[in-house]
């Protein structure tokens, strides 16, 4: 067994077990750790947007809500948690302590494998991911809070940080625009564009097809 981490411009995108990919559906089970910002109601629009995304994309990918945690052998596939300052994570006779910025606007996904093919991830949410204002930092608005959780879905899909896209929900770094209220932040969804923003969120063709490829029983 390999505990493989992404966010690696080497690591190669891995599919998930035959089981999973043959029912095309991921169990999602949020901790209770997800308490302020609001994660939990933010995981479940993430889950929303991404059932959007999948059907107009025709991915035949579901995310559903499960109510038990990942084991080894069972249980739910994701598991999403806040982390600050650190993550914390043991699962399958693996230790995991990794320094985590909860002030940044990125979260981080972790993928148990064997045998090459995930069968178990483990998303990181930042406690208080933050824009600077003209009079001091903030907490960003639900619609960057969302687009943070959706982009790390993706990565609990398999998709590595060498599939990052130059445009929609899954860039590596996408600009984010300052609203007068936290409610009216907003994201480019194109790293080159000038006037096209998310929300509505966008899923790039490329990383639809990455997310097929993966997916292909």
């Amino acid at each position: 067994m390999v505990l493989e981490l992404p966010r690696e411009d080497s690591a190669v995108a891995k599919p998930w077990i035959q089981t999973v990919k043959q029912n095309r559906q991921l169990a999602i089970h949020w901790t209770p750790s997800i308490k302020s910002p609001d994660w939990g109601a933010t995981v479940g629009r993430a889950m929303k947007e991404f059932a959007v995304l999948s059907k107009k994309h025709d991915l035949g990918i579901r995310l559903t809500s499960s109510s038990q945690v990942p084991r080894d052998e069972g249980g739910a596939d994701v598991s999403v948690s806040v982390a600050t300052g650190t993550i914390d994570l043991t699962f399958a006779g693996t230790t995991v302590n990794q320094p985590f910025n909860e002030r940044t606007m990125h979260g981080r996904t972790l993928q148990f494998s064997r045998d090459g093919s995930i069968f178990k991830a483990f998303v990181f949410l930042p406690s208080y991911p933050q824009i600077n204002t003209p009079t001091k930092p903030r907490l960003v608005g639900p619609h960057i809070l969302t687009l943070i959780a959706l982009h790390e879905l993706l990565h609990a899909c398999g998709l590595e940080d060498s599939d990052h896209s130059s445009s929609g929900v899954f860039q590596a770094n996408p600009s984010v625009d300052l609203g007068d209220t936290a409610a009216q932040d907003r994201a480019k969804s194109q790293a080159t564009a000038q006037h096209s923003w998310m929300p509505p969120f966008v899923l790039s063709e490329g990383t639809a097809r990455s997310l097929k490829s993966l997916w292909t029983p």
